[in-house]
């Protein structure tokens, strides 16, 4: 399908390889297992997130100030803030409403007038918590919330009463991401639950500590050498969508138009990832985080991961058709940097590759793209929690750093 964008006459130089110094701090962040900090990266931590510092080292040392930086599978936003950092244009795409509502939080900054309103809304909540008791039980009712714990949802559903007179929709959406963390800890995969007095308390911290982290993030915005703020957000292209038809998305500026580099890490073939929901005690799911964001559920796992676990083709033809899409964005020389990890690598990243060459592009040593390495490169993920079974070197703990370009740029 012909393209429906016009895109702008383009002289395309030499494809970016990384310079000595980029090569070794790429290198550096393949192999880092130190936790993920740093700016907004702590925010929220969204399944599968790879390492701002492999986003970092990628984006500087593979493109330059000005270009535009594509992540098709953004998940928690952490190339939409490192792009920015570094002054570079960036389209951030996820099928995921809460994907979508986390990359918008972490990469949008607030003033410090927006940040001390944030903090007198934790000061009152301090003096006057939520009242939970048990009679609320049957008089709040939301689908979403099923299998959280009775007080847990009661004392969310009182805090977020108290952002009703807060009539700034950034400081909103930032309390919500608050929230969303302090409601993560509580829920997800505790064999504890914490009670209401504990959740208020920890809802409060996350705020200060999030609003210390807005302002590294807006003084990292500031020494990049935009203009303003605000121009730095005009470089900030957000898209709640699949994958598939991006090609032909108007929301898309066409002078941003070709994109250069590609960073990424789509669904794990056969791994059992949650996106959209949290296993409370157990094996029992709960869409709380839609309830947070104030958005709905109405889609199964499979949704956000191409397919199944247990139905493998299906996932390779979504990625070919996501990869096709994707190729009519690129300029001829535009790399595609992934971080991907398998359930059974030796039988499924030949299937992967095969569905990336289907799409139209061919994969490239690291020594191609300046790294001097001649083979691939796999990391081991520190701290990963995977909901699959466990073994005592399960092949989820590695992942694989995969380099593709266009088969026949035109």
């Amino acid at each position: 399908m012909p393209r429906l964008h016009t895109r702008p006459v383009t002289t395309y130089s030499r494809p970016k390889r990384a310079t000595i110094d980029g090569a070794r701090q790429l290198i550096e962040s393949i192999r880092s297992r130190q936790p993920i900090e740093g700016l907004t990266h702590s925010y929220y931590r969204y399944p599968a997130s790879f390492h701002p510092q492999f986003s970092h080292a990628v984006i500087e040392a593979l493109s330059r100030p000005g270009d535009t930086v594509l992540d098709p599978f953004m998940g928690g936003g952490t190339t939409v803030v490192e792009a920015l950092r570094l002054a570079r244009r960036v389209i951030g795409v996820d099928i995921n409403p809460l994907a979508v509502f986390i990359a918008r939080v972490k990469s949008t900054p607030l003033s410090q007038s927006q940040l001390r309103a944030a903090y007198e809304m934790t000061r009152r909540l301090r003096r006057n918590p939520p009242r939970i008791h048990l009679r609320l039980h049957h008089q709040r009712e939301d689908a979403r919330f099923k299998n959280a714990p009775w007080w847990i949802r009661d004392c969310l559903l009182g805090i977020m009463e108290e952002f009703g007179p807060i009539k700034d929709d950034k400081v909103e959406r930032f309390l919500r991401c608050g929230l969303l963390k302090a409601a993560k800890w509580a829920l997800d995969c505790k064999r504890r639950m914490p009670n209401s007095r504990e959740l208020v308390a920890l809802f409060c911290a996350n705020v200060v500590e999030m609003c210390d982290q807005m302002t590294e993030y807006r003084q990292a915005l500031s020494s990049t050498g935009l203009a303003t703020i605000r121009h730095a957000m005009r470089l900030r292209t957000l898209l709640q969508r699949s994958t598939i038809g991006i090609e032909n998305d108007h929301r898309i500026p066409s002078a941003w138009l070709p994109v250069r580099l590609v960073v990424t890490s789509p669904p794990y073939p056969g791994v059992h990832v949650l996106y959209h929901r949290w296993q409370v005690r157990g094996r029992r799911e709960t869409a709380a985080p839609f309830a947070i964001v104030g958005s709905p559920d109405g889609q199964g796992p499979s949704y956000y991961t191409f397919a199944s676990r247990h139905r493998e083709e299906p996932y390779f033809d979504a990625l070919t058709a996501a990869y096709k899409s994707i190729a009519g964005l690129l300029a001829p020389d535009a790399l595609v940097v992934q971080l991907v990890s398998f359930a059974d690598p030796g039988r499924q990243l030949k299937k992967f590759l095969a569905a990336m060459a289907r799409a139209g592009f061919e994969e490239c040593t690291p020594a191609d793209v300046g790294l001097k390495r001649s083979k691939r490169i796999w990391r081991l993920v520190p701290g990963r929690r995977w909901y699959s079974w466990c073994k005592d070197d399960p092949p989820t703990a590695k992942e694989l750093v995969l380099f593709h370009r266009l088969t026949h740029p035109c």
